[in-house]
């Protein structure tokens, strides 16, 4: 996944109702005066220059400059005025005086973002991880950074960046379990990498031996911040007895995969039970390899590889069949209970965005446009069930993702109530239109249709911070599910369809 960051682009707007009653309940409330103004011109009842009007005499009743939403009150007003730098002074004041407050955070997370060149931004998000150890947008910032080098074939500038994460006073597990894991998953690949891939992978095992709770972000629960270090434990499970696998000690690499499926219990993935299944069956353990893969495809886990290792596992190729078409049954259930779990019901389409101008627009009518220059609004595409797939040229990952798309859009081309459509955003180039057709002309086997977010207003008003991603609506426009990254094609293809069917009721 490549991320990206939009700053100031799009400011979303809060509740209708809630700023009323909050004024109602507070007449007096400074914050609360600012966000009802804002409220009364988004319903038409002020006009431009109403607000405006309202904005400045607030901005000169008395207010408290140690109180950090009143600040935040005035810089959203003094940018609704035009007056950006005048905002940014107030933030840079606040965040000197409260260097640990979250306005701080943010605004040293905007200085990050505004670096111009990869060492110029290594530089500010290693002052940024040292003033604000336990955020994780540290982690967050690094791995992009991490990833950056790693796509620019730059392996020894994305080892020398997460050796240069800066340990914090008292920690003794930094870098981040994460950002090891995802150097160790890059250089698994290269055999003359394999001994570094398991230092890696092996530091950031014993790092998450010992639960830190010191470290838990404010806003997130033990029990969710538990979960969350299990999961990673797992994760790192899986690329540890993968790294063990290609070093070629297969009975240290099916223990370490068996840890990863008893941290992960019904949420580790098909590639993970694929690699246990694997390694199993090259440790001559034939019968155990083919239980993980029946339970894989009876939990509608399982992989084209671990499908494939199935169906070729007996002579009798009627009975292999039909005991695969049993446990594909009974895996129905079971992934549709799990595919309602997931079901977001997001109305993202009917939620009101502010421009840096100081005009709003619902979601639902920001309009996306074909290359032969017409344009969809989102409301538009109401009665289908529709894919949006947010992706830019430069994107390695979405690149790799598009053979898969085609196969998807073929799938369902003939099917009218499904749109499939390929949201290009982000592009750093001038006439983004010509640029996606010499794309296009050069990949001539994808025929799906390509739309242009030519003020990436779409892909800001549905939050995406890293593209690939992918956001699956039903008929209402309301958003059922969203895919960050590229999980790989086998896996890829058949979750895509098992959502799109679902909302299409079959």
């Amino acid at each position: 996944m490549v991320s990206h960051q939009l700053h100031g682009a799009l400011i979303s707007i809060e509740p209708r109702n809630y700023s009323s009653a909050r004024w109602r309940s507070h007449p007096e409330h400074l914050p609360t005066k600012f966000a009802y103004a804002g409220v009364r011109f988004d319903r038409g009842e002020i006009t431009r220059s109403d607000l405006e009007e309202t904005l400045q005499r607030l901005l000169q009743l008395p207010w408290d400059s140690t109180n950090e939403m009143q600040v935040r009150s005035r810089s959203r007003a003094l940018r609704l005025l035009g007056r950006d730098s005048d905002a940014a002074e107030l933030e840079r004041r606040f965040a000197e005086r409260f260097p640990t407050s979250d306005l701080a955070e943010e605004v040293e997370r905007a200085y990050c973002a505004a670096a111009k060149t990869p060492e110029e931004f290594r530089d500010r998000i290693r002052r940024f991880a040292e003033r604000f150890p336990s955020s994780p947008s540290a982690v967050k910032m690094y791995t992009d950074l991490v990833a950056y080098y790693l796509q620019q074939g730059n392996g020894d500038a994305a080892i020398a960046t997460v050796n240069s994460y800066p340990v914090p006073p008292g920690v003794t597990s930094s870098p981040p379990p994460a950002l090891l894991n995802m150097l160790a998953v890059t250089m698994v690949r290269q055999d003359s990498l394999l001994k570094l891939a398991q230092q890696y992978i092996e530091w950031a095992v014993r790092a998450l031996e010992t639960e830190n709770l010191d470290a838990k972000p404010r806003y997130v629960a033990p029990c969710e911040y538990r979960w969350q270090l299990r999961e990673l434990r797992g994760i790192c499970h899986d690329t540890w007895g993968y790294v063990l696998y290609r070093m070629g000690r297969t009975e240290d690499a099916i223990e370490a995969f068996r840890q990863c499926e008893y941290l992960l219990g019904p949420f580790a993935s098909g590639d993970m039970l694929e690699h246990l299944s694997e390694a199993l069956m090259a440790a001559g353990r034939r019968e155990e390899s083919l239980a993980v893969a029946r339970r894989a495809i009876a939990t509608g886990r399982a992989i084209g590889p671990t499908v494939m290792r199935f169906l070729q596992s007996s002579a009798d190729t009627a009975a292999i069949h039909a005991e695969y078409e049993s446990l594909r049954k009974q895996a129905r259930p079971a992934k549709l209970r799990r595919l309602r779990q997931e079901m977001l019901a997001q109305p993202l389409l009917e939620m009101q965005f502010r421009r840096n101008d100081g005009s709003t627009f619902l979601l639902g009518d920001a309009v996306l446009t074909t290359l032969d220059g017409r344009q969809i609004s989102l409301r538009q595409l109401k009665g289908k069930v529709v894919v949006l797939d947010f992706w830019s040229t430069w994107c390695g990952p979405c690149r790799a993702s598009m053979p898969s798309m085609q196969k998807l859009y073929e799938k369902y081309r003939s099917t009218s109530d499904v749109e499939i459509l390929l949201v290009n955003c982000w592009e750093r180039v001038d006439d983004r239109a010509e640029h996606v057709r010499k794309f296009l002309a050069s990949n001539p086997s994808y025929t799906f249709p390509v739309v242009l977010d030519l003020r990436d207003e779409v892909v800001s008003g549905f939050g995406v911070t890293g593209i690939p991603t992918k956001f699956y609506l039903d008929r209402d426009g309301v958003v059922q599910f969203k895919e960050v990254g590229f999980p790989g094609a086998d896996v890829f293809i058949e979750e895509a369809s098992d959502r799109i069917d679902l909302l299409l009721g079959r």
